[in-house]
């Protein structure tokens, strides 16, 4: 066993002085088995979608507190939820996944500000942000705050309330997460105080009061019971999606870093035996091997780390 793996691992006279697993052979079966994995998620993707497909860790919850988490850094008030910007970014998201399209404006010419009146929500500012295909929630946030303009967005004073939407679905023919972000202040006052407001009963006319007996009653309790408002569900499937156990996109990734790890760590073995040994090698250069290993690895770490709008 011990004779197997060094053939295989380490610089020897049975393998040339150089691994098994560095010889040309060795990469026609890496990307065989490459070609393979990638056929096999494909039909466990397509005949099993509950099981192996696209999932996110974005909520609308961390969401609201990243978000008001930043504006406190910046020394903002915190911005309430409104059920009613949440519904309008819900439409959004959903109209983005019927329509199929990924913009601020629809084909058909409806804006961000058409969504929120058509909520019943009367706004004096109103904003939006959007972002797809994050894998969580603090990513999403931390890209908007990267960039100037929904940066301006979420630390805009003026804004008072806020709504989100997280929505899976299938987007021209490619399963993501849409995450719509709907800022307000609305006319009159914030909803939160409208809808906590108890109207005043408008006073009757007075009587004259007729003598009426006095009966005693016993005292009871009257139960207060606090209005309550709707919160925005975490996360909305549109028909035909499901909510697979493993997410693809991070299984794929994970599998393409073992891969290239394994292939760099073989690398920095051979490298290590070859300067002890002071072994005089014509061909290979395993530093720049290396290098483009690494490289490598970063681009596929940093791959599919979502888009804003």
């Amino acid at each position: 066993m011990f004779e197997k793996l060094r053939h295989w691992f380490t610089p020897h006279h049975t393998n040339n002085h150089k691994p098994r697993a560095l010889h040309p052979q060795a990469f026609v079966f890496y990307i065989l088995l490459i070609f393979v994995v990638q056929v096999s998620l494909k039909t466990v993707r397509d005949n099993f979608p509950n099981i192996l497909g696209y999932a996110t860790d974005i909520s609308v919850e961390a969401l609201v507190s990243l978000t008001n988490q930043k504006r406190q850094e910046a020394g903002l008030t915190s911005l309430s939820v409104s059920p009613t910007l949440s519904a309008a970014a819900a439409g959004k998201a959903q109209d983005m996944f019927s329509q199929g399209y990924w913009a601020h404006i629809a084909p058909d010419g409806k804006t961000p500000w058409d969504f929120i009146t058509g909520s019943g929500y009367s706004y004096s500012h109103a904003g939006e942000n959007l972002a797809k295909d994050f894998n969580d929630s603090s990513t999403v946030v931390n890209a908007w705050m990267a960039s100037p303009t929904h940066r301006d967005n979420i630390l805009k004073s003026e804004y008072q309330e806020i709504g989100f939407a997280v929505v899976n679905g299938n987007l021209n023919g490619a399963e993501t997460t849409l995450v719509v972000q709907m800022f307000g202040s609305p006319v009159g006052g914030s909803e939160i105080a409208r809808v906590n407001t108890v109207a005043q009963a408008a006073p009757l006319p007075t009587k004259e009061p007729l003598p009426t007996p006095i009966i005693e009653l016993e005292p009871t309790a009257i139960p207060i019971v606090a209005q309550t408002r709707p919160n925005p569900p975490s996360q909305i499937r549109v028909a035909g999606a499901t909510l697979p156990l493993i997410n693809i996109i991070s299984l794929s990734k994970t599998i393409a870093l073992v891969m290239v790890g394994f292939l760099l760590l073989i690398l920095a073995i051979d490298s290590i035996f070859i300067w002890k040994r002071r072994t005089i090698r014509v061909a290979g250069h395993n530093f720049a091997h290396m290098l483009f290993l690494l490289a490598l690895i970063g681009v596929i770490y940093f791959t599919g780390t979502g888009i804003i709008l």
